[in-house]
């Protein structure tokens, strides 16, 4: 797959809340995705975020629980092997990276 341009990024850009539970996503491409999420410009350059790589389902309900329950806090795979990123609270049940 070859990669986008910046532009070609921007300019198809879409929000996916919907995911196939049975596709599991290779842990080194949720790696890069967090590196490179981890250099967009934030207000002041303060960066104050947190990527979390969260794989068990029932955290994750946990986890929705304390964002309200909104719909995009709720979305992942399944806890054999697919998974979501999201930012998320501290946790030993996720991957920090």
């Amino acid at each position: 797959m070859k990669e986008k341009t910046v532009s070609d990024a921007v300019n198809f850009r879409r929000s996916v809340r919907v995911y196939d539970p049975e596709k599991t996503i290779d842990t080194e491409k949720v790696k890069k995705c967090i590196e490179q999420a981890t250099l967009a410009p934030s207000s002041s350059n303060l960066q104050l975020w947190e990527f979390y790589h969260i794989q068990s389902e029932e955290f994750l309900k946990e986890v929705a629980k304390v964002c309200y329950n909104q719909p995009a806090a709720k979305t992942v795979g399944n806890p054999c092997g697919a998974s979501r990123s999201m930012a998320a609270t501290h946790s030993s049940q996720c991957g920090f990276y």
